[in-house]
């Protein structure tokens, strides 16, 4: 399949053969199962508009004014007929999705590059983990600590970008700020073994990173495939990016809220009072964090 940039359509057959192609290889590579999901979530949209665009055909709109006047043995059948040939007509049709070239344009570029196309084993196979980190997240940011790594992050959401303020207000989706809190956090670990290299005793490392949310844990290893939000094919891009060609891999484990509250407390430091003395107060109150 050449997805050329020449190319005027890209048939809604050489999509799905590619993303079941893309699948298999998701299976193997933790980055390109982020990358996966945004890529299908594109394909979907563009096959939508394509169901849409043929359901307006008139030669479709006479074909189901028709069965109104069939009798009830010869409906059915001819009702088929018609699913039959909407669906071939689907299958077949061309589409210029925007998102959909993008995600190509991207997977592309990333599979051209050989050190992309490698993933250390010891990310892989299930073992013992070198380093820990626990996270957690509210409606005003997000929190994170490794007394392994020796640091502490903080941010607190910028409710007027990017559509957080949508996510903060929107409580079904606490999900998605879970699982940036994770990514943040998993980004700080690895800028802190970049100084301290020397804590890794081996080429490979891994991280397990706590988390007290359920989904936000499954998301490390599967990607956001349950949210429609805007924002998650974002963050599914940006776990990507921070996974590809990383010596530290990453794991991520449920951890109940109420042995969370180290994280919890973090996150919840706001900018209404002196960031430096909030920040000392948690540290002299939780001995792990002294170090940090």
């Amino acid at each position: 399949m050449a997805f050329h940039e020449d190319r005027a359509n890209i048939l809604v057959r050489e999509g799905a053969a590619f993303l079941g192609l893309l699948q298999h290889i998701a299976q193997h590579i933790p980055w390109c199962r982020h990358t996966f999901v945004a890529i299908q979530r594109s394909f979907i949209n563009a096959v939508h508009v394509a169901q849409v665009s043929t359901n307006n055909m008139k030669k479709f709109i006479n074909a189901f004014k028709l069965l109104e006047e069939l009798p009830t043995t010869e409906n059915r059948a001819y009702h088929e007929f018609i699913a039959k040939q909407k669906s071939h007509c689907i299958f077949k049709s061309g589409h210029h999705n925007s998102d959909f070239r993008d995600d190509i344009r991207l997977i592309t570029q990333l599979t051209t590059e050989h050190q992309y196309r490698v993933t250390p084993i010891a990310h892989v196979i299930p073992r013992v983990h070198d380093f820990t980190a626990y996270c957690e997240s509210c409606e005003y940011g997000a929190g994170g600590y490794s007394s392994d790594l020796g640091f502490i992050c903080h941010i607190e959401w910028p409710i007027d970008k990017q559509g957080l303020d949508e996510l903060i207000q929107d409580t079904t989706h606490i999900n998605i700020l879970e699982h940036a809190s994770l990514l943040i956090t998993y980004a700080m670990a690895q800028v802190a073994l970049q100084q301290r290299p020397f804590l890794a005793t081996h080429q490979h490392p891994t991280i397990t990173i706590f988390t007290d949310n359920k989904t936000a844990e499954s998301w490390a290893y599967k990607a956001i495939s349950s949210s429609s939000h805007r924002v998650s094919k974002y963050i599914s891009k940006l776990a990507c990016a921070l996974q590809i060609n990383s010596s530290l891999g990453l794991n991520a484990t449920y951890l109940e809220g109420s042995r969370n509250v180290i994280a919890d407390r973090i996150s919840r430091i706001t900018n209404n009072l002196s960031f430096d003395s909030q920040l000392q107060a948690i540290q002299q109150e939780f001995e792990e964090l002294r170090s940090c």
